[in-house]
């Protein structure tokens, strides 16, 4: 099961250096529940979820190479318009949460990348976001990746 997940993270990684991505939705890591898919979405925690002392899942809606790729405004605008504030900017593999989003996407530590992202208290919120986008914007999100809140201090 650790390599298929591995195969799905380098896939995944691949698909944001070419500029494409996986037909199907990403499923959440950590210790969810299934969740049934639906097109609701979950309610926003952007104001919350940094907050709380445990972890979170942020959801990768965009994973760019440069700045000013269409994609992170293109990104921004359907997080926003569906009722969201998502998280833009860059990362660095040197902090601790962006250093987890680099080893899950399998991205490549010489390289800058820029993201839009939303956070969620839980793996099922996340999922339940991640299957509601998809069914209202193709091709979808580029991954959840599952982050710690002490690690932001």
């Amino acid at each position: 099961m650790r390599t298929f997940l591995r195969l799905v993270a380098a896939t995944l990684a691949l698909a944001v250096l070419v500029g494409c991505q996986s037909e199907e939705p990403d499923q959440v890591k950590g210790e969810a529940a299934p969740v049934a898919a639906s097109t609701e979405f979950p309610p926003d925690e952007s104001n919350t979820v940094y907050r709380s002392s445990g972890p979170y899942w942020k959801v990768l809606v965009a994973v760019t190479r440069t700045q000013d790729d269409p994609r992170l405004e293109e990104a921004e605008s359907s997080v926003t318009e569906a009722g969201y504030n998502p998280a833009t900017g860059g990362i660095s593999p040197e902090a601790c949460n962006d250093s987890t989003i680099y080893d899950e996407l399998k991205l490549d530590y010489n390289q800058q990348y820029y993201v839009v992202s939303v956070p969620f208290s839980t793996a099922e919120r996340a999922q339940q976001f991640v299957y509601a986008y998809r069914a209202a914007h193709d091709p979808g999100v580029v991954g959840t990746v599952k982050l710690d809140n002490l690690c932001d201090g």
